[in-house]
Order: C-alpha cells, then sequence, then structure tokens
C-alpha cells in the first residue's frame, strides 16, 4: 500500500463515526462477504472503505477461528414414506446437506429406516468420540446390507462428518466416496435432531406402536416372562412363516428377543386400536404372560445353537427349550 493512501486510511480510522462490529460478516455463523463498494483485509478484520454515512462506514472483524473458505454446512432431515403407505419398512430418512440429497447423488441406494437414526440414543448424535455410523443403505432396503458409512465426530462448535466410504451396515472399507467433509454448527445439528425426531406426522399406527414397545423395554425396567430372553429391537412390517405346510403373512408388530447366539421374532398382528393401547398389551405379553402364547415366526442365530430340528418349529409355544440351562 503506498505511503499516502495508509496515512489516509489511518486518518480515516481515527475519526468517531468508524466503529467495530465484532460479528459483522458471519451472519448467523457463515461467511458472508461484507457490504460496500471497496473493501480492504487489514490484518483480521474487513476494513470497508465506503464513505458517506455511518451505516456503511465501519470495520468489520472476523472470528479468529473461521477462514473464507472454511464454510458451515446446513442439515435437514426428511422422511419419505412409500407411495403404498402400509409398506413401514419402506420409510426412509433422507439427508438434506445444503438441500442437496448427497449420498443418493453420489451414491444412490436410499435412506436408512427413520427409526435406526433419530431418537435419544440417535447414531446421528455426535461426541468428542468418532464414530463411523451408514447414512445411507442398499437399494433393496435391507438394514445391514451395503451402505454409505460416515465418521461422525463434534470438534468444539462444530459438527464434523468425514470420512465417506462404502460399507456394510456401520463397518467401513478401504472404497473411499469423493464427498468433502461436512460441518455444521453443533446447536443448529442438534435442535434438527430433535425437530426430525419429534416431527412424527409420517409415522404409521404399526410404526408407532413398535417405536413405543422399544422406548419402554429398552429402559429395562422389567425383565422378560422368560428370563432366557433379553429385548433386541421391534419393528412394523410383514413376516412371512409356514405353518403345517402352508404358508402364513401377518402385518402388524414385529418384536426380536436374543439369548447368546439364538434369535426368535414374535408376531403381534395389527388387529386395530390406539397405538399407545396396543403398545401396552405387547409389553404385558412380554413381561407377564406366560410365554407358551408367544407366536413365534422366525427363529435365527447360529445354527448350532438350536437343537436338532429345533430351528424350523415356528408359532406359539415355541420359544424353547434350551439346549444349557443357565447355572
Amino acid at each position: 500500500m503506498p505511503d499516502g493512501t495508509l496515512i489516509r486510511l489511518r486518518r480515516q480510522l481515527g475519526e468517531p463515526r468508524w466503529r467495530t462490529r465484532r460479528h459483522g460478516p458471519y451472519r448467523n455463523r457463515r461467511p458472508v462477504r461484507p457490504l460496500g463498494r471497496r473493501s480492504v483485509p487489514c490484518g483480521g478484520a474487513i476494513v470497508d472503505l465506503t464513505r458517506g454515512g455511518t451505516q456503511n462506514n465501519r470495520i468489520e472483524t472476523a472470528p479468529t477461528r473461521a477462514s473464507w473458505n472454511l464454510m458451515v454446512n446446513s442439515l435437514r432431515l426428511a422422511v419419505r414414506a412409500p407411495s403404498d403407505g402400509h409398506l413401514d419398512e419402506r420409510h426412509e430418512l433422507r439427508i438434506l446437506v445444503d438441500g442437496q440429497d448427497v449420498f443418493g447423488e453420489a451414491w444412490g441406494g436410499m435412506g436408512r429406516d427413520p427409526d435406526a437414526l433419530l431418537g435419544a440414543d440417535s447414531q446421528l448424535a455426535a461426541t468428542d468420540r468418532p464414530r463411523h455410523v451408514a447414512v445411507q443403505r442398499c437399494g433393496c432396503g435391507e438394514e445391514g446390507c451395503g451402505s454409505v458409512v460416515a465418521r461422525i465426530r463434534r470438534a468444539g462448535d462444530q459438527v464434523i462428518w468425514d470420512e465417506f466410504s462404502e460399507g456394510s451396515g456401520d463397518e467401513p472399507s478401504s472404497r473411499k466416496l469423493k464427498l468433502d467433509p461436512f460441518r455444521f454448527d453443533v446447536e443448529e445439528y442438534e435442535q434438527e435432531l430433535e425437530r426430525a425426531h419429534r416431527n412424527r406426522l409420517w409415522e404409521s399406527p404399526n410404526r408407532r406402536t413398535a417405536r413405543l414397545v422399544g422406548e419402554a423395554l429398552r429402559r429395562g425396567a422389567q425383565p422378560l416372562a422368560d428370563p432366557h430372553w433379553v429385548f433386541d429391537f421391534a419393528a412394523a412390517g410383514v413376516s412371512v412363516w409356514r405353518s403345517g405346510g402352508v404358508a402364513e403373512s401377518t402385518r402388524g408388530v414385529m418384536v426380536s428377543l436374543r439369548s447368546g447366539g439364538r434369535q426368535i421374532v414374535i408376531d403381534f398382528p395389527d388387529e386395530g386400536g390406539v397405538p399407545e393401547e396396543r403398545a401396552e398389551a405387547i409389553i404385558r405379553t412380554l413381561v407377564h404372560a406366560d410365554p407358551v402364547v408367544w407366536r413365534v415366526s422366525f427363529k435365527g442365530g447360529a445354527l448350532a445353537e438350536w437343537a436338532q430340528g429345533e430351528r424350523d418349529e415356528l408359532g406359539p409355544g415355541r420359544a424353547g427349550p434350551f439346549l444349557d440351562e443357565p447355572g
């Protein structure tokens, strides 16, 4: 800068009508170019040389932690329901970054089931300890199949998503995706997670029933009627199984229980009613009723954990027995 210009600049800055704004070019925590026709960088500040009144004559000081190329992204979580509202398993949570379906455009597939990512124990919740989370699933709709995995962590007042790769479930792989890191304001980020969780207008009665069952049993306040089993998850959907050589299908709520390497799924068909009342009835059945009434529609887990032929025995009264009794 020529000496004459520097002298004039110092003289102008000495006038009382010049003032400092601490958060000038950073409105809503996102970098915005300062107002005025001529701006000159001056150390950590932006000096606006426009004259003609106190509104435009100012020095705007930018926060030193930010830089012009370190933009803060916006996050929006939107649930897409299937055209057939009865297909509960096909709901998907679309993750929009700056308004764009970035994972759909970069990889394809579909969003994960909303209840897999929302709630009090949301995998999207950021902590100082990084963790890998599947943020997009295979188009087949199966959780645990192909996925897009992101590393999510908190750094100061930002939440950072980076290290994007293809994966299986929440496990990343060496097949990286060409996506730049996303940075979100932590306050706005947490508000969006809470908003998406509370906005349940898309939720079907079966999905609401399953969610209420899961929220109650995950707290573990009461053991199940058969203490061999512990709660795994509850979901809405259609189960298909064979009884006496005839295929049967039911739509309603499915509850998965586990014991070591064994898994059973118990059906609760949709017989109508208020979701809150249905959830209470399911919980009573699992906690207080004789397990012989449990309608087992599926047995999974390690084949060796089941007695010979027992894995194929489905229907009421098929929740046991066990190869090894406790103790």
